[in-house]
């Protein structure tokens, strides 16, 4: 089994990249279990699953500076207001294909200046998931860039999940600065590698500013293959996207 040494991860909470802040990470997910007995079970405890939920925190350093501290983009106003967020754990040499966690959700909590005397100032943030935690890939690191065309991935088809429950592509665009205009990306499909007949399987609101979407697009999707496409009206873009199915396919 491969082991990975966190050193060079990307954080991002809507359009801001915190790697800069980020000293830790603690992201997951749960599905409550609720107690179903029945007098068939020899005494047995049964149970059933209830509702989903998830939870990302980083921890990590402040900014004694107003001009470039955490409170810039996460601050006391913000609480409860909704986020997107993405984690790349492969950070800067991330690829098309790296492994990536993609969500939304709202910030729960935020607790800034802790620490005793003499610490570095610390802060912790807590984004309380309103949508799927969902295990995905990088479609397209980030980068500065204008038109695009991103590598084909086979994520696999999206149908029933392993549970029986109907799958969904989804998706995060991750937008850090602009200084063109008119982005607009999609996620395209196909049943080869190569292309040959492109359809657009889920479609980004078009974009001239910093800012972050998720959204997701029902299947059945019968093509597994699937890869970014970015026009631009000018300018280059500094964006991430990562895609990725849940619930997940069966592998």
């Amino acid at each position: 089994m491969a082991t990975q040494t966190l050193t060079n991860a990307q954080v991002f909470i809507g359009a801001n990249d915190l790697t800069g802040f980020t000293g830790q990470l603690d992201t997951g997910s749960q599905c409550a279990m609720r107690d179903a007995p029945n007098l068939g079970a020899y005494g047995f405890r049964i149970v059933t699953p209830g509702i989903h939920s998830s939870e990302q925190t980083i921890t990590g350093n402040d900014d004694y500076d107003a001009a470039t501290s955490i409170g810039r983009v996460l601050n006391v106003a913000q609480r409860g207001a909704q986020f997107p967020f993405g984690i790349v754990q492969a950070g800067t040499a991330a690829v098309a294909g790296s492994s990536a966690l993609l969500g939304q959700g709202l910030l729960s909590k935020l607790g800034r200046l802790i620490g005793a005397t003499g610490d570095v100032a610390g802060f912790q943030a807590t984004v309380t998931g309103d949508q799927p935690l969902v295990y995905g890939v990088v479609g397209a690191p980030l980068a500065s860039r204008g038109a695009h065309t991103g590598t084909s991935l086979q994520l696999g088809a999206v149908g029933t999940g392993p549970t029986g429950v109907d799958q969904r592509l989804w998706a995060a665009l991750i937008v850090t600065a602009a200084s063109g205009t008119n982005l607009a990306v999609t996620i395209q499909s196909d049943n080869a590698t190569g292309f040959p007949s492109a359809a657009t399987a889920l479609t980004f609101s078009t974009v001239s500013a910093a800012s972050a979407q998720f959204t997701s697009v029902a299947g059945p999707i019968s093509d597994d293959w699937f890869r970014v496409s970015a026009p631009v009206g000018s300018g280059p873009f500094p964006y991430a996207v990562p895609p990725g199915v849940y619930p997940w396919p069966e592998r």
